[in-house]
Order: structure tokens, then sequence, then C-alpha cells
């Protein structure tokens, strides 16, 4: 729950906002973003919170970009099983 409400400010509201390099470094992003798609999932709350700093298509780029066979990376699958990734994939497409 405090990842999506928090108090003043949650943690997916805080992650959102951190400085750009999180989200272009390649080591910072790797960790970064599966962390920020196992948050928004499914929760509308959370996905909600990150529209207001970026388009939650960067995190199907994301995905798409890492997808086994691709560029695969062992660190996200670790994150968020690869094998729900086309479902996950679909859902920030349309949010």
């Amino acid at each position: 729950m405090l990842c999506t409400l928090g108090w003043q400010r949650s943690v997916i509201a805080h992650l959102s906002l951190l400085p750009c390099h999180y989200f272009f470094d390649p080591d910072l992003k790797r960790i970064l973003l599966p962390t920020v798609i196992a948050v928004c999932y499914k929760n509308e709350v959370a996905v909600e919170v990150i529209k207001q700093e970026f388009n939650p298509l960067m995190l199907a780029n994301y995905l798409e970009a890492c997808e086994p066979g691709n560029t695969g990376d062992p660190l996200v699958d670790q994150r968020f099983p690869a094998l729900i990734w086309p479902e996950v994939i679909s859902y920030f497409k349309i949010c």
C-alpha cells in the first residue's frame, strides 16, 4: 500500500521523480524500470502516479527491448518473470 499511497509522497512517486539519468543510464535503468513495472502492473493508482512524470509506454518499450532472444537480461528477469512479459507489455501499451 505504501508503494502507491504513502503518507506525504508514495514510494512510486519518489521513484518516478528520480533524476533523468536513472531512466537512461543502462545500469541504473535495468534496476529501476523492472521495479517500477512490478509496482505498477495491474495497479491503476500507481499507473496514474507515474503518468504525471512519464508515459507508461516507456515501460512496455523497455520490456520489449529486453525480451529473451532480443537482449535478455537476467537482472530484469529476477525482478519480473519473463513468462508474463507479453501480457505486461500489452497492459502498459494501453495505459
